[in-house]
């Protein structure tokens, strides 16, 4: 559920920037990597249901984002 992860993610972010400075880049791949979680499920989820169409958007989309993970763009 994406608003459950978002708001996971809301208090991580509340958490360590209560304890130190937080920046923008720390805050992008900490959204990044939540974002890869859920379309991991999403495509799990689509690969169940026999969507062909969503489960190849969903691990293009992930390919991508980890590639930017990984800092190959």
């Amino acid at each position: 559920d994406w608003g459950q992860e978002l708001g996971d993610l809301a208090l991580a972010v509340q958490a360590a920037s209560a304890t130190r400075d937080v920046d923008a880049a720390e805050i992008g791949e900490a959204v990044d990597r939540v974002l890869l979680d859920v379309l991991e499920l999403r495509a799990q989820a689509c690969r169940d249901s026999g969507d062909e169409e969503g489960l190849l958007g969903a691990l293009e989309i992930a390919r991508e984002l980890r590639s930017r993970l990984r800092g190959d763009d």
